[in-house]
């Protein structure tokens, strides 16, 4: 088809390649994998065992990763682990990983992860969270592609109760900046029915204050990143906001 497309019109120049490249044979362990791809066009394919063949975009093998190559950046991946062993001392790991499966470095973490963003200059942005009965926190820390710490932890959220689930959400803009999501009893004089709002750098400084993002809305979760640095925050039904 793609053949056929390329004789019969030149419209096609520019949108879909000349020639494609050598078909790559991978028998999987399962009938459930995925595969992730780098901004280089490296492939990464979940086999469905603990290890996962490396290809180029022209379908050159590469190597093989021995973790999750979860989180694709400009060449490589972060991996994010959150399943540590009974006794292990952390709860959550970042794992960065070049295009060929070395391991370029590693960082764990106290407290659990809620999300890993990659950033424009391709660092990986984490947040994690931790509870106890008096006190709830969320903190952000900036790592680099050689699993060193740039910046963080660093609070940005915190409160003498924890959200329940579908109340906090968190999501990073395409310049970087991420903005945090939460049900407004969680911080006063905010109410139950407000979804509230605040923006954050990538070190953690606040860019604003906390601010109403949906009102009368018992649910809202921040969905898409806008060509623009907003990110669109959707609640049930057909309710939707861009901040």
């Amino acid at each position: 088809m793609l053949a056929l497309l390329l004789a019969l019109s030149a419209d096609c120049t520019g949108l879909v390649p000349a020639s494609l490249p050598s078909v790559v044979d991978v028998s999987p362990a399962s009938d459930c994998w995925l595969v992730s791809l780098d901004g280089a066009g490296d492939v990464a394919i979940s086999t469905g065992s603990s290890w996962w063949p490396l290809f180029a975009s022209d379908g050159t093998k590469l190597g093989i990763s021995f973790v999750s190559p979860s989180t694709p950046r400009s060449s490589g991946w972060y991996s994010l682990d959150t399943s540590p062993a009974a006794a292990a001392s952390w709860k959550a790991r970042v794992t960065s990983i070049d295009a060929r499966g070395n391991v370029l470095g590693e960082v764990d973490f106290p407290d659990a992860a809620v999300r890993l963003f990659v950033l424009p200059n391709d660092d990986a942005l984490l947040l994690t969270e931790s509870s106890t009965a008096a006190a709830w926190q969320v903190r952000v820390t900036e790592v680099s592609p050689a699993a060193a710490v740039v910046s963080g932890p660093t609070v940005v959220a915190e409160a003498s109760g924890s959200p329940r689930y579908g109340e906090f959400d968190a999501l990073a803009a395409r310049d970087g900046a991420f903005l945090l999501s939460l049900q407004g009893w969680i911080l006063p004089p905010f109410r139950n029915n407000q979804r509230i709002g605040r923006w954050f750098d990538a070190s953690g400084a606040p860019l604003t204050n906390w601010f109403v993002a949906m009102d009368q809305m018992l649910e809202g979760r921040a969905t898409l990143a806008l060509p623009d640095g907003g990110i669109v925050v959707a609640g049930r039904g057909q309710r939707t906001v861009a901040v």
